[in-house]
């Protein structure tokens, strides 16, 4: 962590106030951290506290978008960039327990 770039510039976006928990899925084991960034775009944590595999999806609606929003995810782990409608991911994560997801969401105009 202590050398990502990119964990460190949402860390350092001082612009926006700290994130916020925005959901809570399955059996509260899992949970969707967010917070807006001062370039419009939002940072978001998804972490499994349980012990067993769960399933993480968030809905645009959350956030403030529509679920017809068209965005680029970026995450912020591997580097990878995709496009999402609506929600992110498409199709929902398996999280392993005790295991969490880092990515920036940017909504396509």
């Amino acid at each position: 962590v202590l050398f990502n770039e990119d964990i460190l510039a949402v860390h350092n976006d001082t612009g926006t106030p700290q994130g916020d928990l925005i959901a809570r899925l399955e059996t509260n084991d899992t949970q969707v951290w967010g917070k807006r960034l001062s370039d419009g775009g939002w940072a978001v944590v998804m972490v499994n506290l349980g012990d067993t595999l769960s399933k993480a999806q968030l809905s645009f609606d959350k956030i403030g978008w529509t679920k017809e929003s068209h965005a680029t995810v970026k995450d912020l782990w591997n580097k990878n960039s995709s496009s999402v409608v609506g929600m992110f991911p498409t199709t929902p994560l398996d999280l392993l327990p005790h295991a969490c997801i880092m990515v920036t969401l940017h909504e396509a105009h």
